[in-house]
């Protein structure tokens, strides 16, 4: 009986580290591994791996491309447009694998000027946004930020 508590108790000790393991990693670099050429990540998922089309300068993806993030060997969102050391800049279009899509202006990976989100229901909502943030009435979206980020 007393070996039974006692692996009990170090079950629960185990439990919080096992937990640790299932969160997704922190923002960072990712490498193509085909080409070397690093993107920057903002919301990795577990097992992300990511390649590039387009130019590589310093070893980081910049200029015209296309980007395409697969979670487990599986597509998970495909971005065509402008890189600017590692990150969306300037014009591009991006699909989740849900069907929702952005196309307009980026900076440092944020959704950033005139852009069009277009919801799985195939809405659209158009406007200005704000480091990943669209408020318009009661709509608040967000692309390439989170919804604390944006105070939603």
């Amino acid at each position: 009986m007393l070996e039974r508590i006692v692996g009990f108790v170090l079950l629960l000790f185990t439990l919080p580290a096992v937990a640790q393991t299932a969160r997704p990693a922190q923002s960072g670099w990712v490498a193509d591994s085909k080409t070397g050429c690093r993107l920057w990540n903002t919301a990795p998922e577990p097992n992300e791996t990511a390649s590039w089309s387009g130019p590589c300068v310093n070893g980081l993806a910049h200029g015209q491309g296309v980007q395409q993030w697969f979670v487990n060997g599986k597509p998970a969102s495909r971005y065509s447009g402008n890189y600017r050391n590692g990150m969306k800049n300037g014009y591009g279009e991006i699909t989740w694998s849900s069907g929702a899509h952005y196309e307009g202006e980026w900076k440092d990976n944020k959704a950033n000027g005139r852009g069009r989100y277009t919801k799985i229901s195939g809405e659209h909502i158009e406007g200005i946004w704000t480091n990943g943030c669209l408020r318009q009435g009661t709509e608040r979206v967000t692309v390439g930020a989170t919804r604390a980020d944006c105070g939603f």
